[in-house]
Formats: structure tokens, C-alpha cells, sequence
């Protein structure tokens, strides 16, 4: 009764969740064709849609470093908040993942100005981009992950899928999305930046990995199929085993969200700042990330602060980087540990790899990426 019970709130709860979200659908037109307008100047009024400001978010945070090197350019830059959620709010969880953000941040129900250039950012905020086609002159769509493989095959699924065919003008963070775009989409055209790195935050560390009596995992993980949470919970009880056998002790740092995974040996470190992120990284002797769809900005993190990094082969890893630049694993616990104990065996790899993946990132840096985007901006007619 108490689980029938349960489940009932649980239904009803996201239902009414759902309904809220998704209302933009009530005044969407699918027949309506967008219009495309720039009048060509040095300068340009840009507006990011955002569908919501939350804290700790790898995706927000990209989108506030674009934006403040698009100011740092000469342009005028505005996030709306398309939640509506209280500005001071926004702006507190916007100066958590990037405190020295450039631009303004106001609501969707309060902008009453027209902007030169907006730029959708999520699948739901393309549905209120085309919408409001009037207040944006040119319409772009910033596509940071394909997001139709975040649901399974149904409405969200397809709904998100559309997009893609609105007629906005996209540019892909790195070139999986724009593959996978391609590839389920014939005569479409997707500019790409390349996948970067904040190096003024995430310096590239010299450092020797060393692993004896301790083996220390930082790991990244979200309740959200791409970061697989059901498969590294598996992985790491199979390693606790076999490190066990070693004699190693096993630490397990996850990060990422405040989920206990109940084995003795993982700690729940949840949602971190950049500089205690650093700290976890420094102190740790592997990292292990799941980009099952577009790669992590963590991976790069990782990367950039000496850690060497598992990714798992089915991902989007593969696309960005080769196999002597991370450590490529099958999705499987018992791949997982068979590589872990390899580079255990073979610490000078180890290190060859670290070395290997720094040089790979060290050219990819967000105000590189940030100037190929704003060189697309500068180009438009």
C-alpha cells in the first residue's frame, strides 16, 4: 500500500512538473516559418535562452564563458532565464559556476526589447526562440549534446528531434554533435567550435602519478543514463575486490550530485566549485568520466590537472581524443578493472598518457573556440 501510495505522489508530482515545463507547446505553431534578419554592424545585441539557471551545471557554465567572451568582443550580451525564476537567484547561482560572468540576466516574461541575435540553447528553448521569431532578428541554436539520445524512443524524443529542421542557424560545441546531426538529417548545415577548456582556471599540472598501497578515483557521476549510474557502482565493487587481492586500498571520490552509493570505500563528495574540484583532483590518482553522449567538460578538467582519465569506448570519447591520450575502457566492470590493473603494472604508461592527453588539450581553449564563434557571428549576412 505505502509503494502504491508512493508511486501515486511520484506520477502526480512529475506530471504537474511536466505540464509547467512544457507549456511553451501550447503556443508553439508548427506550420510558422522563421524569418532570418541581421543588419550588418561591428557590434551586435546578443540574447542567450537558457532554460533555466541552476547551480553546478557544466552546460550554464559554458554558456556564461561564451557569452563573456562575446562581451570581452564588443558585443551586448543578455541570458534569459526562460524558467522565469527569480533574478536574484539566477544571478547568484550564475556567479557558482562562473563568478566573473559578463552580460545581463533578466526573465523571459520581462524582456520587452528586440535583439539583434538569439541563441537557443537547449531543445525547450528553441520551441520559444521560434516563438518569439519577432524579438530576435537572427535565430541560433548553440548545441552543446544531441539531445534526443537523452530519452527514450517517444515524445520528448521526437520533439527534440524537431528542432534540428527549425531553420536556426546551429553551431556545435565540438564535432560529435554535428556528425550525429548529419547523419540523421540530410541538407543540413552545422558550424562546429572546438570542445574547449578554461586553461585560466584549469591549468595544465606537471605531476607523476604514483600508485603503491592507495588508489584514489575521482569520479563524475549524475543520476542521467549518459554519465552511466547504473554501470559504475558495478565497476567499483568488482574493483574493490580485486584491489583487495593487491593489497591497495581503494578510495572512490564521487562528485557530480549528493547520491550515496552505500559501499564503504565511495564518498560522496556532491557538487563542488572549480577550486574544490581542483583539490579532489590533485589529491587523486585516476578519473573516470561517462560521456556516453557528447564529452564531458570534466574530462577535460581532468586532464588539464595532471589525472589520467577513463571514458568508456561506446561514447563520444573516441571522437575527441586517441587511445594513447586516455584510457579507453568497454562498457563493462570487467574491462574496467582489467585496465586499471594493466596501468598499475605499467605506471610509466600511466604517465605517458597523462603527458599525451595534456598535449592533446593544451591549443583548446575557450577564447580560441570563442573567437571561431564570434568569427561566424562576423560573417553573417
Amino acid at each position: 500500500m505505502l509503494r502504491k501510495l508512493l508511486r501515486t505522489f511520484y506520477h502526480r508530482s512529475k506530471t504537474e512538473e511536466s505540464k509547467k515545463r512544457y507549456s511553451f507547446l501550447q503556443n508553439f505553431d508548427p506550420k510558422h516559418k522563421i524569418s532570418q534578419k541581421i543588419n550588418k554592424k561591428k557590434s551586435y545585441t546578443i540574447a542567450f535562452l537558457l532554460p533555466g539557471l541552476p547551480a553546478y551545471s557544466g552546460g550554464i557554465t559554458g554558456i556564461f564563458r561564451l557569452g563573456t567572451y562575446l562581451s570581452d568582443f564588443g558585443h551586448t550580451v543578455t541570458y534569459i532565464d526562460c524558467s522565469n525564476s527569480p533574478v536574484a537567484e539566477s544571478k547568484n547561482n550564475a556567479r557558482i559556476n562562473f563568478e566573473s560572468y559578463k552580460g545581463n540576466i533578466v526573465t523571459l516574461d520581462s524582456i520587452q526589447e528586440v535583439f539583434d541575435i538569439g541563441i537557443c540553447t537547449l531543445w525547450d528553448t528553441a520551441y520559444i526562440l521560434k516563438q518569439y521569431d519577432q524579438t530576435f532578428g537572427y535565430k541560433m541554436y548553440f548545441i552543446q549534446d544531441f539531445e534526443p539520445s537523452f530519452y527514450s524512443l517517444g515524445d520528448l524524443y521526437f520533439l527534440c528531434r524537431r528542432t534540428y529542421e527549425f531553420g536556426f542557424h546551429m553551431i556545435s560545441l565540438g564535432a560529435w554533435n554535428a556528425q550525429k546531426i548529419r547523419d540523421n538529417f540530410a541538407n543540413v548545415t552545422v558550424d562546429t567550435i572546438e570542445f574547449p577548456i578554461e586553461t585560466k582556471v584549469y591549468e595544465v599540472a606537471n605531476r607523476e602519478i604514483k600508485i603503491d598501497k592507495k588508489l584514489d578515483l575521482a569520479i563524475f557521476i549524475k543520476l542521467e543514463p549518459k554519465r552511466a549510474p547504473d554501470l559504475i557502482p558495478q565497476c567499483l565493487i568488482l574493483l574493490n575486490k580485486e584491489m583487495q587481492k593487491r593489497g591497495i586500498d581503494l578510495n572512490c571520490w564521487i562528485f557530480g550530485t549528493d547520491i550515496s552509493l552505500g559501499m564503504p570505500f565511495v564518498k560522496s563528495v556532491g557538487m563542488l566549485k572549480h577550486d574544490k574540484l581542483q583539490e579532489l583532483y590533485r589529491k587523486c590518482q585516476i578519473g573516470i568520466v561517462a560521456s556516453y553522449t557528447n564529452i564531458s567538460y570534466v574530462t577535460f578538467e581532468m586532464m588539464a590537472s595532471g589525472l589520467p582519465v577513463i571514458e568508456f569506448k561506446d561514447g563520444s570519447a573516441p571522437s575527441f581524443f586517441k587511445s594513447e591520450e586516455l584510457i579507453l575502457v568497454d562498457t563493462s566492470p570487467q574491462d574496467f578493472c582489467a585496465q586499471i590493473n594493466y596501468y598499475i603494472d605499467h605506471q610509466d604508461l600511466l604517465n605517458k598518457v597523462v603527458q599525451n592527453g595534456q598535449q592533446a588539450i593544451q591549443n583548446r581553449t575557450w577564447e580560441a573556440s570563442a573567437k571561431v564563434f564570434n568569427a561566424v557571428i562576423d560573417s553573417l549576412k
